[in-house]
């Protein structure tokens, strides 16, 4: 029972490692391609639940030519995302902003904003197409909004397209 018990463990953690080196995968890729992400401005230090309405949803499906059955996996994982704190030992030379300080319980810290902007609000990145495929929002606060699709070519992440939004 007990090796049954570890097996779990050690199978879940592997999960776990393989789900965080595939966020830093993308950041990277997002680093790269073309200057989507410039790394010298800071990063809010939690990643963001991915969140869409049905009508969000249409236009991402829309936009980025998802199958309807890509469009319903993305549904799925999106209810179930959860936010995830970033890991600045895996983003060297990245500044990382505290979430705490940006956020005061449920609202926003609008002095903070001003005084800090730009800084970035990333999304969990939401991996579909037996993880080939991810969409991920970016939000350059004092800049604009991006969602992105990336898809996975001969093991490196490389953006598909683009999703250009407006942010405060």
């Amino acid at each position: 029972m007990k090796k049954i018990y570890w097996a779990l463990i050690l199978m879940f953690s592997l999960i776990g490692e393989k789900a965080v080196a595939q966020h830093t995968d993308i950041m990277e890729a997002l680093a790269k391609e073309g200057g989507k992400i410039n790394t010298k401005l800071p990063i809010i230090d939690s990643l963001l639940p991915f969140k869409v309405n049905k009508m969000q949803l249409s236009n991402l499906r829309e936009k980025f030519a998802l199958t309807k059955n890509e469009a319903s996996e993305i549904h799925k994982i999106i209810e179930k995302s959860r936010g995830e704190r970033l890991n600045a030992t895996e983003m060297p030379g990245t500044l990382l902003i505290s979430a705490s300080l940006l956020y005061n319980g449920d609202t926003l810290n609008v002095s903070f904003m001003g005084k800090n902007k730009p800084f970035y609000i990333l999304s969990i990145p939401i991996l579909f197409d037996h993880g080939e495929k991810a969409v991920i929002d970016v939000d350059l606060v004092g800049g604009g909004g991006y969602t992105y699709l990336l898809i996975k070519q001969q093991g490196q992440w490389v953006v598909e397209k683009e999703i250009v939004r407006w942010v405060v």
